[in-house]
């Protein structure tokens, strides 16, 4: 098992192109590869307790979902595991930007879970309980009563 952590890379763009402000960026993401490194050992260490072989990888690259996909290729991936929302967990979105992107470009398959708090998984239920009138086809009898 490999566990994999991409630390998005600042590149100077019209915005963020001062040298200060780069610098500031890359120790913003110098800090973040840090605190990865950290967190995923401590995931390893535990997984290892259990008898499970697991490596770390913790790159930057300036494209996440590209770099999560060069791991894959490069690592010779079986199946990609993810977790849906990562660190924006909007609710109201079924998946966050990078399982979108790699549910429309792996060529490994994936296995998806959703990572949102118990509060919130309640109110996905609820309205999974009570969706609403149902759908209607076209040129059904029921379109025109």
């Amino acid at each position: 098992m490999t566990l994999v952590h991409v630390v998005q890379e600042p590149i100077a763009t019209a915005l963020l192109d001062a040298a200060d402000d780069m610098e500031v960026a890359q120790n913003l993401a110098n800090r973040l590869e840090l605190a990865a490194r950290r967190y995923l050992e401590r995931i390893q260490e535990r997984l290892g307790h259990k008898g499970t072989l697991v490596n770390t990888v913790v790159i930057r690259h300036a494209n996440e979902r590209q770099g999560l996909l060069e791991i894959s290729r490069k690592e010779h991936a079986d199946l990609i595991v993810l977790s849906a929302h990562g660190a924006a967990c909007d609710p109201a979105r079924s998946f966050g930007g990078v399982t979108t992107y790699l549910l429309t470009h792996s060529p490994v398959p994936l296995l998806v879970f959703q990572d949102l708090p118990e509060a919130e998984l309640l109110l996905v239920r609820d309205v999974d309980a009570n969706p609403g009138p149902p759908l209607r086809r076209a040129g059904s009898p029921m379109e025109s009563a």
